[in-house]
């Protein structure tokens, strides 16, 4: 997939994503359910792309960053709001319906709104972690991160 990445650049996170908006229509509309097992590897591949960028600084400045999450945000809000997919992320009141089981295009969108708000805040956050007392709470908290998750994710256990 890097080897992708080095040859077409951002074009490979479009190729991806645009497999996965394919394999949501087949899904949706062709009835294809099966189809849309396979955006296990476009939409996260897709997310795996966003990195090389940022890896090779290719994500612009903080003007970029905020403006591709907005349109993550928008892409999300409109295909929950007038498309066929739940509000919930994770999980779902409808058992036939998931956003992560497959993945939907949704979870991209999510992706895409992540990323662009988190690298906006890059910078400054690099600044404030040259900080030892705040770099040290930094790597304690994620010593507990798995621990943190498991608390939290009885709540989706049902009985």
């Amino acid at each position: 997939v890097y080897k992708f990445w080095r040859r077409f650049g951002l074009a490979s996170f479009f190729f991806f994503l645009a497999m996965a908006a394919i394999t949501d229509i087949a899904f949706f509309s062709a009835d294809m359910r099966w189809a849309g097992w396979t955006n296990y590897f476009w939409v996260w591949l897709a997310v795996q792309q966003l990195g090389f960028a940022w890896r090779d600084g290719r994500m612009g400045g903080v003007g970029t960053r905020l403006a591709i999450s907005a349109a993550g945000l928008i892409v999300l809000y409109t295909l929950i709001r007038w498309g066929p997919y739940p509000l919930a992320m994770v999980g779902s009141p409808d058992k036939l319906l998931s956003n992560t089981l497959p993945p939907k295009i949704t979870l991209l969108a999510l992706g895409i709104f992540q990323f662009g708000l988190l690298l906006a805040f890059e910078a400054p956050m690099r600044r404030a972690l040259g900080s030892l007392r705040l770099w040290t709470a930094t790597v304690l908290v994620n010593s507990l991160i798995m621990t943190i998750y498991l608390w939290h994710i009885t709540v989706m256990v049902r009985i």
